[in-house]
């Protein structure tokens, strides 16, 4: 296995970055964010003196003792931008001497973290799955090139085309990881265990451990550990104790895999291709992550009247959240939870191993749970569910039927005993 140090220095030394003049920047001096490393800002480009100006996000070293790590991930966007789920840069902007700044294309709908606090948004399971399609064919795509991201978090995935499409961003963290674990600056949540712990040999799969968080964190839009406030406690309470976020009531399906993409064993762990392969799987079942996103009030509700019908199978197989369903609005609290809906009392069918096995006594009726990584088992467990929702459907015809037929055999009696009455009363 090759070190994070040597795939620091591969495809990317070689390419070339654009420069870009002062006179083709306008300032906005609009702020867009900050960080340890670096902060952000909004702009004006003019590519030529004759084109449209166009809205630019400048990413700006916080000193410079970073300016080498922002040409790197300059370096590294340059190859990596043909994918369209990874943030498009459009060179260098050379301030003086000793200063810089990444210009890179605007995202209007800022981050995914900054949507999943917002309670004014709705989204749904559909737009779960494309989102999380979009995330796994990036990192893919970065890791055929034998790269890792290493900094995978909802604060470095930005939305735009009103919140339909996903962009990876900032790929310089390398140089920046050690410093962060050893000066105790910031909380990475995401951060796999073996990278907490400072492991010289970590692999791809740490980034598929954050993808495993990530996924939860949209689900549930909460914090994963809201009772853990430093990188100590973090660390010793995720590589040292093994801990995960709470448990979601949601389906198997979903579980199953984020659990897998944060197991602490990086081999159990899915690969991208295999991240991409489930989503895809999963964005069919929920096909209408194209519906845009609006603000509004919690109680608002989206507008499907235009979107396509989708049929599915049995009763709601991925058993979450109706495809055609927003995540709840919980009034008056900041997260909203997709996992929240599962409850007894919601309209919308609830998962098939608690209500349509419910409906049946011999446990030997009850489906095999599907294997995550094959699609075949989703099928077979899909198969599974109708011939069980028919055989419900049967089951409850059946006692429709014998519940007709006892209240027509009371009826009968209490004929016969008014009959007997009748013929008492005759005699008296």
């Amino acid at each position: 296995m090759n070190s994070p140090a040597k795939r620091e220095s591969s495809i990317f030394d070689t390419t070339e970055i654009p420069v870009i003049k002062s006179d083709q920047i306008k300032g906005t001096g609009k702020s867009l964010g900050c960080g340890t490393y670096g902060y952000v800002e909004k702009a004006i480009y003019k590519p030529t003196p004759t084109s449209e100006a166009i809205d630019v996000a400048i990413k700006y070293a916080s000193n410079q003792k970073y300016t080498r790590t922002l040409i790197n991930e300059a370096k590294i966007m340059m190859t990596l931008m043909e994918h369209p789920n990874v943030i498009s840069i459009y060179g260098i902007y050379k301030i003086d001497a000793n200063r810089c700044g990444l210009v890179m294309e605007y995202m209007d709908c800022q981050s995914l973290a900054e949507l999943l606090h917002n309670n004014n948004i709705q989204y749904t399971i559909s737009h779960f799955a494309s989102w999380m399609l979009q995330l796994c064919s990036a990192v893919e795509f970065f890791h055929s090139y034998n790269q890792i991201h290493r900094d995978l978090k909802v604060q470095n995935i930005l939305l735009c085309d009103h919140y339909r499409t996903l962009k990876l961003c900032d790929f310089g963290t390398y140089t920046a990881l050690k410093s962060t674990m050893t000066v105790g600056l910031g909380t990475p949540v995401t951060m796999s265990p073996e990278v907490m712990r400072g492991d010289k040999k970590y692999d791809m799969k740490s980034d598929i451990y954050s993808i495993g968080i990530i996924m939860w964190q949209i689900l549930s839009r909460q914090e994963p550990y809201p009772n853990v406030d430093s990188l100590a406690q973090l660390v010793y309470h995720v590589a040292g104790n093994n801990n995960r976020p709470a448990e979601l009531q949601c389906s198997y399906i979903l579980s199953g895999f984020y659990k897998r993409c944060w197991h602490q064993n990086p081999e159990i762990r899915p690969t991208s291709k295999e991240a991409v392969e489930y989503f895809t799987l999963l964005k069919k079942e929920y096909p209408h992550g194209d519906v845009p996103l609006k603000i509004g009030k919690a109680e608002d509700h989206l507008d499907v009247s235009n979107r396509k019908n989708h049929r599915r199978t049995g009763s709601d197989t991925f058993g979450i959240i109706d495809s055609d369903s927003e995540i709840p609005g919980l009034r008056g609290v900041r997260s909203q939870s997709v996992a929240a809906i599962i409850t007894p009392s919601r309209p919308a069918p609830p998962p098939p191993t608690t209500s349509t096995l419910s409906s049946f006594q011999d446990p030997s009726l009850k489906p095999v749970e599907p294997d995550v990584r094959d699609p075949l088992s989703f099928q077979i467990y899909k198969d599974h569910m109708v011939e069980l929702e028919t055989f419900r459907n049967i089951k409850q015809l059946q006692q429709t039927i014998l519940n007709s037929k006892h209240e027509k055999l009371k009826k009968w009696q209490l004929l016969e005993q008014l009959k007997i009455l009748e013929a008492a009363s005759q005699h008296l």
